[in-house]
């Protein structure tokens, strides 16, 4: 009937082609292009960052005492002027560590908010993934939020260093 190299040179072909007709989709590249144009914005690509944040980590990680892209998207949120409707989608829309990250911005931009934000928050529970310099465990939410409450993951990420968590500002 077929020989042994026909069947997986057709099935090569059948999956060419098949490629070939959703690359050409209209709908798919119109699709594309767009995010691909969204993600030029600093602040869209920065918000993509922290919708999938993976965990909540302080501002220097690891032997090296790097940044973490989290803390930078964080920065460059805040400084854009829709900050405060950003951190409140991302309060919304985000994983639960991006969450924390919109709470710690939503603790500058607006507080009549955050307020409401922690008490939902703390009640929430659940643990999250946390990197503090080469510590890495697994926190609940409700002490981190107290934490964040309590200023020092704000002031953290704004200075660029990290502070002894002791320390609180208001």
């Amino acid at each position: 009937m077929f020989r042994r190299g026909v069947v997986p040179l057709m099935a090569m072909i059948w999956s060419y082609a098949v490629l070939a007709l959703l690359l050409k989709s209209p709908q798919l590249t119109r699709e594309a292009k767009q995010e691909s144009a969204d993600l030029k914005d600093p602040t869209s690509l920065a918000n993509a960052i922290l919708e999938r944040a993976p965990g909540f980590s302080s501002v220097a990680v690891g032997e090296t005492a790097l940044t973490p892209t989290e803390v930078l998207a964080w920065r460059v949120i805040l400084q854009s002027p829709q900050a405060d409707a950003t951190f409140k989608r991302l309060l919304v829309s985000a994983s639960v560590a991006g969450q924390l990250y919109a709470l710690t911005g939503l603790r500058l931009t607006d507080h009549a908010y955050y307020q409401q934000a922690v008490k939902r928050m703390r009640m929430s529970g659940g643990s999250v993934r946390t990197t503090r310099g080469c510590i890495v465990s697994t926190e609940h939410v409700a002490d981190l939020v107290r934490e964040i409450d309590d200023g020092t993951w704000t002031r953290e990420f704004l200075a660029g260093r990290m502070f002894p968590m002791f320390v609180s500002v208001r």
